[in-house]
């Protein structure tokens, strides 16, 4: 599991190199143009013209790289970038971080920033570009973090490169501290590699580490009982385990609820108002680790297991199974 799921923008900021004083102003050069083009941007983009406002943002760091200081500018590429999937779009989004991040001279400050924005790159299904980056730009291995280990080992683990190397990292990481989240990369990377027997069993301690840290905590042990017992009412209205078990993998999609999805989302949040603010991110960090799960199983043809990790998925996660990885 990644180690950030969402970006700090007060980090990235300084990790750009922001000026620490005010730029002067250029009312005539290029300057001044790339901030008219950064304006009528984010107006193209209001008005539903993203390739138009993605185009300006591009002319206008071309006129004036300074621009990508500008806090104004990031704000307009990330809404850009998040509603249009054009690979020329995404090439010129990597192509600036790596720009940024290259002028910034001290290693720790250079070394936060990769992990921001290989997050950030993650996010937007970028996994080659952000393992690329965090290994251009994180200290040597032996030399690093558990967290930056297990950011390394996850972006390759999703990349699927280099995943010999991904192992030696995340068993690096496991030694300082065996939490859930990097059982949770462990067991991705094992599957990656094939070993799916091996990754069942780092998964399944995963889980179980993820579910004593809730039972730990008084307000989420009363959830995931709930969850438990509105799986077993689902389960009981619409079985899923009642099938022959196979010997080879099936290729048609298990049986889901007829339910919205998402249903259990809104009937814990009914149930739980106090917990409105924190608990749908939470939900996804348990989601994320199930649908691994999932796709162990249906690598090993556990049918059954792949069934009830869907239903899970269906219930309690507001995201398609394609956005989560």
């Amino acid at each position: 599991m990644s180690s950030g799921t969402f970006v700090n923008r007060m980090i990235l900021a300084a990790a750009i190199g922001l000026p620490v004083g005010p730029v002067i102003a250029d009312y005539f050069g290029p300057a001044t143009t790339a901030r008219w083009m950064l304006a009528k941007a984010a107006n193209e983009f209001d008005q539903g013209n993203v390739v138009e406002a993605q185009k300006l943002l591009e002319d206008a760091y071309k006129k004036s790289p300074d621009i990508a200081a500008d806090r104004n500018f990031l704000k307009q590429l990330d809404r850009v970038e998040a509603n249009n999937e054009s690979s020329a779009v995404s090439s010129f989004y990597v192509d600036l971080w790596e720009q940024r991040i290259g002028r910034i001279e001290n290693p720790a400050i250079r070394s936060e920033a990769a992990l921001a924005i290989s997050s950030l790159l993650s996010n937007r299904k970028k996994f080659d570009d952000a393992a690329r980056i965090l290994n251009l730009n994180l200290p040597p291995f032996e030399e690093r973090t558990a967290v930056q280990n297990n950011q390394m080992a996850y972006m390759r683990a999703l990349a699927g490169k280099d995943l010999e190397q991904a192992l030696v990292e995340i068993d690096m990481a496991i030694k300082t501290a065996e939490n859930e989240s990097y059982l949770d990369t462990k067991g991705w990377v094992l599957h990656r590699m094939g070993r799916n027997e091996e990754a069942l069993v780092v998964m399944d301690k995963s889980l179980a580490k993820l579910t004593e840290a809730w039972n730990a905590n008084p307000k989420l042990e009363r959830c995931l009982v709930r969850i438990e017992e509105l799986q077993a009412e689902e389960l009981q209205a619409e079985p899923v385990a009642n099938e022959p078990v196979a010997t080879e993998p099936v290729a048609t999609e298990p049986v889901v609820s007829s339910k919205a999805k998402g249903w259990g989302v809104d009937a814990l949040l009914e149930e739980f108002p106090e917990l409105s603010r924190g608990l749908p991110e939470t939900l996804e960090i348990y989601a994320t680790l199930r649908y691994h799960r999932l796709r162990i199983c249906e690598a090993l043809g556990k049918t059954q297991e792949v069934a009830r990790e869907t239903a899970w998925l269906h219930a309690f996660s507001k995201k398609e199974l394609d956005e989560l990885f």
